[in-house]
Formats: C-alpha cells, structure tokens, sequence
C-alpha cells in the first residue's frame, strides 16, 4: 500500500509540472497582456496541497476503516470547494476589470486535479475490492 501511494505522488508530482509550464505558456501565448490575480506558481502550490491533503487523508481512511473510503472522500472534496472559496474570494473584491480569464486560469487545473483524484480515489477502491 505505501508503494502504491509513494507511485501515486511520483507520477502525480511529475504531471503537475508538465501541466503548469504547459499551462503557463498557454496562458502567456493566448492572453500576454491580461493580469492575472494569482500566478500559475501559487495556483499550481495551492492545488497541489489540496489533492496531496485530500489523497493522503482518503488514503488514511483506507488503511484505517476501508468501508468509509467514499464518504471521507466526500468530506475531502468539501473541503477541497470550502477551500477554494475561500482562495477565490480576494479575487471577488480586486480591481481587475476583466475577471473571466482570471476564473477561467484557475478553474481548469482545478477540474484537471479533481479528476486526476477521482481516478486515484476509484484506482484504489478496485485494488481494495479485488
């Protein structure tokens, strides 16, 4: 199981910094003149600390209480949108005249990494149904 998780974070770091160069030369490339609230750096830290909070403790549960697998990644998928909000609420106030590409370059990773930890989440429950 610790093999399991350590292969998980390795791939998953590796694939975070393939995205966030491509993600930041995608941006520069589509919108060089537009300001952003947050950079791809802070962006890519802050969603990287959830998915590895969240993987880690539905991982815990796993090891743990395996029966409770779905419902703690629930609970941590809750936190993971408290969190979220509460990163995006500065940028409601700010200035910027247009919000839209700022929202936009920070809801793409965020459905990338959801859905990298939902099939984390779902490649581990069928190892532990198997």
């Amino acid at each position: 199981m610790q093999r399991l998780i350590i292969q998980y974070f390795i791939s998953f770091v590796a694939l975070v910094l393939i995205l966030a160069f491509t993600h930041q030369f995608l941006f520069s490339s589509i919108w060089p003149d537009t300001p952003l609230f947050y950079s791809a750096t802070k962006l890519y830290v802050f969603l990287f600390g959830l998915f590895a909070l969240v993987t880690s403790f539905v991982f815990l549960i796993n090891y743990v209480v395996p029966n409770f697998t779905g419902f703690a990644y629930i609970f941590g998928v809750l936190i993971k949108m408290f969190a979220t909000v509460w990163f995006l609420y500065p940028l409601v106030g700010d200035s910027i005249p247009n919000k839209i590409p700022a929202v936009l370059v920070f809801f793409a990773p965020f459905f990338l990494f959801l859905f990298l930890q939902v099939w984390y989440v779902i490649r581990l429950l069928k190892i532990q149904n198997a």
